[in-house]
C-alpha cells in the first residue's frame, strides 16, 4: 500500500527539505536570513460531496457537511512548497470541521514532538485560529499593531497555494466532481479520492506545478517519491490507535441508533404486557396457553347461549 505517502508522510524526507522550504516560503515573503519563519507548508480542509446515505436518518446527520449543506466526507491536507501533499489525512465524516480534523489526526502533536523537524510550523486560514501551538493563523491587530493587513494579505495570498492542490486534483480527475457517482455504499469513494491525491503527486515529480513555480521550488523526482518507506513510531502508533475508534463514526452512531431502537421495542412489549421486568430472550409460552385457555372459554360460552 502507499497510503504512508499521505498520511504520516514521508518523515525523511519532511526533515531533510525542511530547512529548503523554510527558505523558500521566508524568501517569497521578502525576509532576510535572520528573520525567517519555520513554515514548512500550508494546511487547509476540503469536502468532498457525495449521494446521500441510504439507512438510518442519523447516518444521514453524520455526514451533513452544515457549513455547504451537502452530504459530504472531509479531508486535510498539508501542501509544501514543491507542490506535493507532503500530509493528507482522511477521511472523516462532514459533521467534522477543520479544527476537529486537527483534533483527531494528532497532527498538533506531532509538529509539537519534532517528527517534521525542530520548530516545524504550518500556516492555515481561521478555520485553525483555535488550535494554536505550531499551526499559525493571521495575526490580530493586538499581535501585529499597524502592519496587520500587509502581513496578513501577504501570507494568506500564498496560503492560496494548497486550495490550488486541491483544485488540481478535481481538474484532473474528474470523476470526484460528478455527485450521482459518488455513492458511499456501493463505491470506495474515500479510497478514490486518496489515490487520485497519490498520483497528483506523482504528476507533480514529473511535470510540476503553479506552487512549484510560484515558490521557485522544484519537486523531487518520481523515484525519489515514491521510495519513502513507512516511519515506524510508537507516538504515531498510539495516535492511530486512539482515531481509529473516530475513523468510521457513521458505523458507530447505527450501532448506538439499533441499540436504541431495540430499547424502544423492549419497552413497549414490557408495557403491553404490564410486567416491570422484560426479558426478551425469555420464552413466554405459559401466557400463548392462558390467552388460549380464555378464547376457548369464550367460544364455549358463545355456543351454550346459542343452544
Amino acid at each position: 500500500t502507499w497510503r504512508h505517502l499521505l498520511w504520516p508522510g514521508d518523515v525523511t524526507r519532511i526533515k531533510n527539505n525542511f530547512p529548503r522550504w523554510r527558505e523558500a516560503i521566508s524568501r517569497k515573503l521578502g525576509l532576510s536570513p535572520g528573520d525567517q519563519l519555520n513554515l514548512f507548508g500550508f494546511i487547509d480542509g476540503t469536502m468532498r460531496e457525495m449521494c446521500k446515505p441510504g439507512g438510518p436518518f442519523i447516518n444521514q446527520e453524520s455526514v451533513w457537511d452544515g457549513h455547504h449543506y451537502m452530504p459530504a466526507l472531509g479531508y486535510l491536507g498539508v501542501i509544501t512548497p514543491d507542490g506535493l501533499f507532503a500530509l493528507f489525512f482522511g477521511p472523516v465524516v462532514g459533521a467534522i470541521n477543520d479544527h476537529s480534523m486537527v483534533c483527531i489526526s494528532e497532527l498538533l502533536s506531532m509538529l509539537e514532538g519534532g517528527l517534521f523537524g525542530e520548530g516545524a510550523e504550518v500556516y492555515g486560514d481561521l478555520g485553525f485560529v483555535h488550535c494554536g501551538g505550531q499551526i499559525l493563523t493571521a495575526f490580530t491587530h493586538e499581535e501585529a499593531g499597524d502592519v496587520t493587513e500587509s502581513v496578513n494579505s501577504e501570507l494568506n495570498s500564498h496560503r492560496t497555494s494548497v486550495e490550488w492542490g486541491f483544485g488540481k486534483v478535481v481538474n484532473t480527475f474528474r470523476t470526484h466532481s460528478f455527485t450521482p457517482v459518488q455513492k458511499p455504499k456501493l463505491s470506495r469513494i474515500a479510497v478514490w479520492y486518496l489515490v487520485s491525491v497519490i498520483l497528483m503527486n506523482c504528476q507533480v515529480c514529473i511535470y510540476g506545478s503553479e506552487a512549484a513555480e510560484h515558490f521557485n521550488c522544484p519537486p523531487p523526482t518520481l523515484e525519489e517519491y515514491l521510495r519513502a518507506e513507512w516511519h515506524e513510531d510508537p507516538a504515531f502508533a498510539e495516535a492511530i490507535e486512539k482515531y481509529r475508534p473516530q475513523m468510521y463514526p457513521m458505523r458507530l452512531r447505527e450501532e448506538k441508533w439499533t441499540k436504541w431502537n431495540t430499547d424502544q421495542k423492549e419497552w413497549a412489549a414490557m408495557q403491553r404486557m404490564g410486567l416491570e421486568e422484560y426479558d426478551p430472550n425469555k420464552n413466554q409460552e405459559g401466557e400463548g396457553e392462558e390467552k388460549d385457555k380464555e378464547e376457548d372459554g369464550m367460544e364455549e360460552g358463545t355456543e351454550e347461549e346459542s343452544m
